[in-house]
């Protein structure tokens, strides 16, 4: 969840983003005996990586769809993981903040306050798509520049910008 705040208007803007899909189209070079695991990128001192799906014998298109039973909340981004030449190899297939600026420019149904958007990304030997749901939820924030209180049981007058 990452959230914006407006100081013109003070409307606060959070955006809930969950991971709908994964797909990573490798290209003719490809050995299809690699093992490739996707990882959730974690944050702070141990960088320690969730595993979110891993394949052995993994297809030139590999597509991963959470399952329905469990709602993938983007955290701080999902990487690929694979062996390459003998060497494990990490690459970014999208990162937080990267889905927030979409997220931020994304057109949203107008009941819901919902939207679709994809991350596609060229990687050194393939390309990514990640798909993700966002659920955007505005909230006025009331700014009070001056508040005067003159006694008990007094009015409390507000001069207040929406």
């Amino acid at each position: 969840m990452s959230w914006r705040h407006d100081e013109e208007t003070g409307i606060t803007t959070m955006y809930h983003l969950f991971i709908e899909g994964v797909e990573v189209d490798f290209n003719d070079s490809w050995c299809p005996q690699a093992t490739i695991s996707l990882n959730e990128q974690a944050w702070g001192p141990s960088n320690r990586r969730n595993l979110l799906y891993t394949t052995i014998h993994c297809p030139n298109i590999l597509h991963w769809t959470p399952p329905a039973s469990q709602s993938r909340s983007l955290q701080h981004g999902v990487e690929i993981e694979y062996l390459e030449d003998g060497d494990t190899r990490r690459e970014m297939l999208v990162t937080e903040k990267e889905a927030d600026e979409r997220a931020s420019r994304a057109v949203y149904d107008d009941g819901l306050d919902m939207a679709h958007i994809a991350v596609i990304r060229t990687l050194s030997v393939r390309t990514s798509t990640v798909w993700l749901r966002v659920y955007r939820v505005r909230t006025a924030v009331l700014a009070c520049r001056s508040l005067m209180v003159t006694g008990v049981g007094s009015t409390i007058q507000c001069n207040c910008k929406f």
